[in-house]
């Protein structure tokens, strides 16, 4: 069913969410004020609580509300949040018909998670609430509908009509927010639900001080990952009762990380829900059933979250008296626990800094604790319960659950296994992205045959299709000459070392192997040409070599760094040494394990490691020692993830770490969205090639559009086991974890290109000049670019170069650029253009892309234009003849495409100045000098009549005018409002009603003046005389 208008689809919605039992209250609070809203929760709070402890037959006065008001005005989302799940709010009463409680404190019950469709619940539907906003002069506003739970405003919905995009529902939000709407009462909103009727996307109040993020605008899926698209298949999940309460009360966490709510993802959800229903439904704790099961989400979706709200939940129900986050490795385990100690709303994470502490925290007589533990403390406490075997014994008899995160790692088996012979009544769940199965099983473990079934499913192909990851970009650098390659190998199988002492039946099977593809002949390769002292060298140089020569772009000019990974600590030394001294001035370290056996290379990894830290302590000026290496590690990964002290390494690029060798370290559980390229010096399977590529496909923004592999060991290999990785573990459509070719990349550019040649052709407009004047084409050149620029940035890493037009592809042969960085410059000028050339209420219509619609004055190449200009001026001087002057005229005209339209027109009333010799131009001053001196005198005569039409204060709009402002900074800091304060509403009216032709009403004026000057700011101005 589509909507037309968009009264029509919130009628439909509302009659939706009422219609069944135990729904939304019928009852709808149309067209409510804050005022309104407030003595509504005033009325349920007293219902809530009219006990003879609490408010004891007596109403809430207006200044106890003021206090509760008071209480959350100004505060955070992320703060409201935890008062939410504290249940209750306080006041001082000061009801003077109250004797037994006046003057005292009484505690109020708001909210209660599990208070589900019943009770002291009460679910209501506020239409088209009145906002007020920061600015008097700017009138209120009024958002669609709110979801009120127990007279409470915490989910807010804001529609659009059918064929607007939801992105512009987000928007709209967006502009509400720094309008200053939610603020009272409205300052409990915890989500944001931005709906059209073939899209719905929900998201938490990030707050005033904080930047909405679109990356965390999310769809709803069913429990098998399926989008719910529908407006009433949402209306009936998302936004029906129950979902809606345990969204609020189930689904959001308040990260202290960053003072920041948060809110699950509907696979996030899933699974905590199924792990907590699971524990919830145990009655019998002395029967030995350990298996829980295990969630299977892709590495990157966010298990450590979904886990922390699995133990917050089971915590909520009293019903058991341990949980303990078992963590591989003390350095992950610290990580975790810092992770934990962010989301937790109370000091109720427990620490285990040693195993006899965390035997303590075990037997203790604490209930529903939360323990955060490595599972190599956990498996070591059996020996440490030996010494008093009774403590064993209390711990064994307690109620506890296991949450076990990296759940496919190999210590797992044994380790594990202990555990689980210690506490044969425990429960255990895992969390993996990257389940053990039969076919890459360890010594026969699989994670089913640990934890018991998957309990919820999502897999990377997924998560690269709801973009909370990205796909993968490999390919193989080939370090050896194949054919010669081929050929030794098959002599190495005769013993020989030359073909001509083969008899003709030898020859004709080493031709046999010598002539058969890589894949096959590398499977008789051993690994010892890699690394021994012979082929050795020249196999690291030449990954060296390449690892060098494609830095800057697949680095993005240092921006993002790399990961090398070799195959032993050895050959991790020796790619440290090629790589230290470098001609690019990157600087490269090295982690792997530090510790000695006494073995042959002691020494020589001893000098190493003392080299390695040397060289950091120098750099850096730092220093570490061999006997803190664990610090050294803990610093490199804050520069490489540009953690705290290091979150502006972006742009003071010299505390940097621009490549860091590895063997196995930093390879799983290690997260960096600043990582996009790794180099695989090393053969890879299945969990182990996912976990490893993982490190590269964190979300970023626009420059980085997938992770990077390079294969430099085996790479066909390494291809095939890619492969088999992805087919086990993406499962259906494995190829999307793969990005496009660059040859791919180029057609569809080229495409694109085309279709944007036929709409400006038939618009008989040459050179890109303009944008055309139909608005059904400018959406399709909007969407047409969008598809350019998608491909640009993804061909960036894949080394394509505007300096370069013909490249020789893989996959798809011969493939030549069909425009140039000019043609490009030109098209994107075009699309910025778009938000000031269409109108107001269609712009919201428009697919546009923030980043694209900014362009600093450098972005557009004018150097061939100025050379145009020069020569022009020169002609003119030296008396050439009309022709040869008209032929240079053209010739900078053709690139006067680059320019804005205005500056176009600009461009040739000064040419025309100079021809007639009213312009006398100076030698120092540049074509663009002259356009800039041009417009900026047009626009201080523009802002004057503007200012005169309708009253405005002059000086303060030719202030916001030199910022060139978009339409997301335009109301920032109150620049916008502080012009409209200024607004002559009597010459406002006259003025708009000469230019329409006809009388303004009243009570428009002010919402009709803030669309014109709205309008004449994001132009860059115009003259309203000649509107």
């Amino acid at each position: 069913m589509s909507f037309a208008f968009e009264k029509d689809f919130e009628d439909a919605l509302i009659e939706k969410l009422t219609k069944l039992e135990n729904q939304w209250s019928r009852n709808i609070l149309n067209y409510c004020s804050e005022e309104d809203l407030i003595k509504n929760w005033a009325d349920i709070i007293f219902k809530n609580n009219n006990t003879t402890d609490k408010l004891n037959g007596y109403p809430l006065t207006e200044t106890e509300m003021k206090q509760i008001i008071g209480d959350i005005d100004g505060d955070s989302p992320f703060s409201i949040n935890r008062k939410l799940n504290g249940k209750y709010v306080s006041i001082i009463r000061d009801n003077p018909r109250d004797t037994a409680h006046l003057g005292e404190r009484v505690d109020l019950f708001i909210f209660d998670k599990d208070d589900i469709a019943a009770g002291n619940s009460t679910y209501q539907i506020a239409r088209q609430p009145k906002f007020k906003i920061s600015s008097d002069i700017l009138g209120d506003r009024r958002g669609d509908l709110l979801l009120l739970i127990n007279g409470m405003p915490l989910i807010h919905i804001e529609l659009k009509r059918s064929g607007v995009p939801v992105d512009q529902a987000c928007n709209q939000i967006s502009k509400y927010m720094k309008h200053g709407a939610f603020t009272g009462i409205f300052s409990l909103i915890q989500i944001f639900v931005a709906m059209n009727p073939e899209e719905t996307k929900y998201f938490a109040n990030p707050g005033r001080d904080k930047p909405f993020n679109s990356d965390y605008y999310f769809h709803w899926a069913d429990f098998n990952n399926k989008y719910i698209n529908n407006w009433e298949d949402i209306a009936s999940t998302l936004l029906s009762i129950p979902m809606a309460h345990k969204l609020i009360g189930y689904a959001t966490i308040a990260d202290g990380k960053d003072n920041l709510l948060k809110v699950m993802r509907s696979y996030q959800y899933h699974a905590a829900s199924k792990i907590y229903t699971r524990v919830v439904g145990r009655t019998d704790w002395d029967f030995e059933d350990q298996k829980g099961g295990y969630v299977y989400h892709t590495t990157g979706s966010g298990k450590t979250m979904t886990s922390f709200k699995c133990a917050q939940l089971i915590k909520s129900t009293g019903k058991v008296d341990k949980i303990v986050f078992l963590m591989d490795r003390n350095e992950l385990w610290k990580q975790t626990y810092d992770n934990y100690r962010n989301f937790s709303d109370c000091d109720d994470i427990e620490d285990t800094s040693n195993t006899e502490i965390l035997s303590s925290k075990l037997s203790s007589d604490a209930k529903s604790q939360l323990i955060v533990t490595s599972i190599q403390k956990m498996s070591n406490i059996t020996l440490a319960a030996n010494y008093r075997p009774d403590k064993l014994e209390i711990i064994q008899k307690k109620k506890i659950v296991f949450i076990v995160d990296e759940a496919h790692r190999s210590t797992f088996g044994i380790m594990l296994r202990d555990i689980k012979l210690t506490f044969k009544t425990a429960m255990f769940f895992g969390f993996t992205g990257t389940p053990i199965k039969e076919v890459n099983s360890i010594n026969g473990i699989t994670t089913d045959g640990l934890f018991g079934e998957c309990l919820h499913k999502y897999t990377i192909t997924e998560g690269i299709r709801d973009k909370n990851v990205l796909g993968f970009k490999t390919s193989k650098i080939v370090t050896f000459d194949e054919t010669d390659l081929k050929k030794q190998i098959a002599l190495h199988k005769f013993c020989v070392e030359d073909e001509s002492k083969l008899s003709d039946e030898q020859f004709a099977k080493f031709r046999a192997l010598a002539t058969r593809d890589m894949l096959e002949a590398e499977k008789d390769i051993d690994n010892s040409i890699y690394s021994n002292d012979i082929t050795g060298p020249k196999h690291r140089q030449a990954v060296v070599d390449s690892v060098l020569k494609d830095w800057d772009m697949i680095s993005f000019r240092g921006k993002f760094h790399n990961i090398l990974a070799t195959s032993s600590i050895r050959e991790a030394i020796e790619y440290y040494k090629l790589l230290k001294n470098n001609d690019k001035g990157l600087f490269v370290t090295a982690i792997f394990d530090p510790h000695t056996d006494n073995q042959t290379d002691d020494v020589f990894k001893d000098e190493a490691v003392e080299e390695i830290l040397t060289d950091y302590n120098n750099h850096f000026d730092c220093k570490y020692t061999v006997g803190t290496y664990r610090h050294f590690k803990d610093d490199a990964c804050a520069r490489l993830s540009h953690l705290d002290p290091y979150k502006d390494i972006d742009r003071e690029r010299a505390d940097a770490i621009n490549i860091v060798i590895v063997v196995n370290q930093l390879l799983t559980g290690f997260d960096s969205k600043w990582i996009n390229t790794l180099y695989l010096d090393k053969v890879l399977e299945y969990e182990q090639f996912i976990q490893a590529a993982s490190r590269t496909n964190r979300l970023f923004g626009v420059e980085k559009q997938y992770g990077i592999i390079k294969y430099c060991r085996k790479p066909y290999t390494m291809e095939k086991n890619a492969l088999e990785a992805l087919k086990l573990y993406a499962e259906q459509n494995y190829q999307n974890a793969f990005v496009p070719s660059l040859g791919t990349n180029i057609t569809n550019m080229n495409n694109a290109f085309k279709n944007i040649e036929v709409i400006f052709a038939k618009n008989h407009i040459a050179n890109f000049s303009r944008l055309p004047s139909d608005e059904n084409d400018v959406r399709l050149f909007a969407n047409l670019f969008n598809n350019i620029n998608n491909s640009y940035y993804m061909s960036i890493p894949q080394l394509f170069s505007w300096s370069e037009k013909t490249y020789l592809t893989e996959d798809m042969g011969e493939v030549t650029v069909a425009f140039d960085e000019l043609t490009y410059n030109t098209l994107r000028q075009r699309y910025s253009e778009i938000p000031r050339a269409v109108s107001p209420e269609n712009l919201e219509t428009y697919d546009l892309k923030a980043h694209l619609t900014e362009i600093a004055a450098d972005e557009i190449n004018k150097a061939f234009m100025e050379l145009k200009f020069t020569e022009f001026l020169k002609d003119l001087s030296s008396g050439a003849t009309d022709a040869e002057i008209e032929k240079i005229l053209n010739e900078l005209r053709e690139n006067f495409a680059v320019l804005e339209e205005n500056q176009q027109r600009i461009a040739e009333v000064i040419l025309e100045d100079i021809l007639s010799g009213s312009l006398k131009y100076e030698k120092d001053k540049t074509f663009v000098d002259y356009i800039e001196l041009y417009s900026r005198n047009e626009l201080l005569e523009n802002i004057q009549k503007f200012s005169d039409a309708f009253g405005f204060d002059k000086n303060k709009l030719s202030r916001i005018m030199r910022f060139h402002l978009s339409e997301s900074d335009l109301s920032k800091y109150g620049r916008f409002d502080n012009i409209m304060s200024s607004l002559d509403k009597v010459k406002a009216k006259e003025t708009m009603g000469r230019i329409e032709n006809t009388t303004i009403k009243n009570h428009k004026v002010v919402i009709r003046a803030e669309e014109y000057l709205r309008k004449f700011i994001l132009s860059g101005g115009f003259d309203i005389e000649k509107l």
